[in-house]
């Protein structure tokens, strides 16, 4: 009995590590305006398909600069110290909208060709083919990039998915798999609940993806029936690392979770969060850029101690007029006036534009001069807490004055 034991081990170690063996490391790069947590559900599909969490990375990279020399200064770096790591002689990279982009011009030269195995373009457009495989994903629901068939490269036209799911839909996450393998991912089981996940991230400015200098950040469980805190000590209280990293901490999955970014100077930041089912690597939070055109948009928010600063954020999808539903106090965002199909609205600003004191619901101009974000003109009184509704879900906040604090409520 021992023996067969033994022999059984045997061959699900070498089972195991044969399918590793088999994969290459993975570089995911973003598009405009994101960071590495667009990536969060491509990362855990692969994982469940049994890649090593060291296998997987993401660049984060300015968005909002011209200059993409330092950016694929970075990619490169990136690849180089996964090869390092992982003793594979190249890698697979994934660049969604902007990121594809940065990544198809980095791989034109012989050089850097040799270390990449297959490149994924997904929502994107390839102005020149290179040497590497490459597979083009694209949508007729993307209203951002129009894409279509790519001439030398593997095709495929995804159904129904918007600019952003292109890059977070299990869809997509598919046809990647089945390029990079060469069969279809196998069906993975619904994990069973667990009490505890493990948590981090980054704590960046948001576009830049530079890391806010001197910055603390605190973990709160929360009530989201009243926007309370349940406990006046923080789970957690740590300085951010210099790379923009936070330690992991693990958490209750059940747990409704207010992260506070505390930078040396300015407002703090504060995250509220559904529960986290699933282990989560890349838990992002971001400061708000203070120079350069992003930050001359955020000027005009409110710093008065009697009412709110309020950022909405879908992270998975953009949220969209007749497809989704999003309010705030009762005011619906989700209007074809305020989230066509064509904003790809990811983010939403609202708080009392010119400050006279009333809500109209209209869409808040300056926030036309950027793509997948909007503004939205409601009062948020700090004598009352905000009330959310996304989807089926809800989800109550603390109105927290706008002289001290910028608020910012996640849904998946």
């Amino acid at each position: 009995m021992k023996i067969k034991i033994t022999i059984l081990l045997f061959f699900l170690c070498y089972s195991i590590f044969s399918q590793t063996e088999e994969k290459y490391p993975i570089v995911f790069v973003h598009g405009m305006l994101g960071s590495g947590d667009t990536w969060v559900k491509p990362v855990q599909q692969f994982i469940n398909q049994g890649y090593p969490e060291h296998y997987l990375d993401v660049l984060d990279w300015n968005t909002l600069s011209p200059q993409r020399n330092s950016s694929s200064s970075q990619l490169d770096s990136i690849i180089n110290q996964l090869i390092q790591l992982t003793g594979k002689p190249k890698v697979n990279l994934v660049g969604h909208s902007a990121g594809g982009g940065l990544v198809s011009n980095y791989i034109l030269s012989d050089s850097i060709a040799e270390k990449v195995n297959k490149f994924v373009l997904a929502g994107s457009y390839l102005q020149q083919i290179s040497k590497v495989p490459t597979l083009n994903l694209y949508s007729e629901d993307d209203l951002i990039v129009k894409g279509s068939d790519i001439d030398g490269v593997e095709n495929v036209k995804l159904q129904g998915l918007d600019h952003y799911e292109i890059a977070t839909d299990s869809l997509a996450f598919a046809e990647m798999f089945r390029f990079f393998h060469k069969e279809n991912p196998r069906p993975f089981p619904i994990p069973e609940a667990t009490k505890k996940v493990t948590i981090s991230g980054k704590v960046l400015v948001m576009g830049e993806n530079s890391v806010p200098e001197n910055t603390m950040l605190s973990i709160y469980p929360f009530n989201p029936k009243t926007g309370k805190r349940l406990q006046k000590e923080p789970l957690s209280k740590q300085a951010i690392s210099k790379d923009g990293r936070w330690q992991a901490l693990e958490v209750n999955s059940k747990s409704h979770l207010e992260f506070v970014i505390a930078p040396e100077s300015g407002k703090a930041i504060h995250y509220f969060r559904e529960p986290f089912t699933v282990s989560n690597p890349l838990v992002y939070l971001r400061t708000l850029p203070t120079s350069g055109m992003a930050a001359m948009l955020f000027s005009g928010l409110p710093v008065n101690n009697e009412e709110s600063v309020l950022v909405i954020f879908s992270a998975n999808k953009a949220t969209i007029s007749g497809r989704d539903f999003l309010s705030v106090n009762e005011f619906e965002l989700t209007t074809p006036e305020l989230t066509p199909a064509q904003t790809t609205t990811i983010a939403h600003f609202v708080y009392d534009d010119k400050n006279d004191k009333t809500s109209t619901g209209n869409a808040i101009p300056i926030f036309g001069m950027m793509p997948f974000i909007n503004g939205v003109d409601v009062l948020l009184e700090v004598k009352n807490p905000i009330k959310l509704k996304y989807q089926n879900r809800a989800m109550t906040l603390p109105a927290l004055p706008a002289s001290k604090s910028i608020l910012v409520a996640v849904f998946e």
